[in-house]
């Protein structure tokens, strides 16, 4: 009886020793850490968001925003101003019968281009198109007439210009086309112009003419030789451009 008594001990002692090691060992938990956003990053979503709101509405008060976003009228108002002096935003004053006019916003066609589109989608559709009915010859004949186009409305804008000013101004033209460009001037007298960003990759991925198009666009804005350096397409970070200093007699 006894040693029957001492087994079940032995028994409950060693499940008890069995729990408590098991409630001794911590379990591992997965911390979800949650990124702490800067004011800024903050400021830049409460201001998309206003601009959303807007797009979304058409009008709105700032009453309104407020609702919407659940924020003070102080934040609003702050991001409303912004976007005002920036041409974004824009506003008509509304009558009421109780109280004082309500001023109601609303987006301006410069705002556009801070929402999404699909040029480049449609530009592929585009060439597709012509390459099914006219073959490479054809969309070749295409994108030349309208680099052509483009060469003479940047020649008439740049030609009077020292070769400097001509780099600086077109440089400019593809930094506003999203290219990220950047250029500076070499010990020897030449300049490098740089594309950090090639702003129709998808396009230039499937025509190769948009590149050798560039290299002559270059070439007949500057009136000077020009010669590729770097190559996104060569598996290069940059699209870089050698100009030389001495323009074409």
């Amino acid at each position: 009886m006894n040693a029957s008594i001492y087994t079940h001990k032995c028994v409950t002692i060693r499940i008890d020793r069995h729990l408590e090691a098991h409630i001794a060992t911590p379990r591992t938990r997965t911390r979800t850490r949650t990124r702490t956003r800067t004011p800024r990053q903050v400021a830049e979503t409460s201001r998309s968001e206003i601009m959303r709101l807007l797009k979304l509405n058409g009008e709105l008060s700032v009453a309104h925003l407020c609702k919407l976003r659940k924020v003070t009228h102080t934040a609003v108002r702050r991001h409303l101003s912004s976007l005002l002096k920036e041409g974004i935003v824009t506003y008509r004053i509304e009558e009421t019968d109780i109280g004082r006019p309500v001023h109601m916003f609303r987006l301006t066609a410069k705002s556009q281009s801070s929402f999404p589109d699909d040029y480049e989608g449609v530009a592929l559709n585009l060439l597709d198109t012509i390459c099914a009915d006219s073959g490479h010859r054809g969309v070749l004949d295409f994108l030349n007439t309208a680099n052509d186009r483009l060469i003479r409305d940047l020649r008439a804008r740049l030609h009077t210009r020292p070769l400097e000013e001509r780099v600086e101004g077109l440089c400019k033209y593809f930094r506003d086309a999203g290219y990220m460009s950047e250029w500076n001037r070499l010990p020897d007298g030449n300049f490098f112009l740089v594309h950090k960003n090639c702003a129709i990759y998808n396009l230039a991925a499937k025509y190769r003419q948009f590149c050798l198009l560039e290299l002559h666009l270059i070439q007949n804005v500057l009136n000077t030789k020009i010669s590729r350096q770097q190559y996104i397409f060569k598996d290069q970070s940059v699209c870089g451009y050698l100009i030389h200093g001495e323009e074409k007699s």
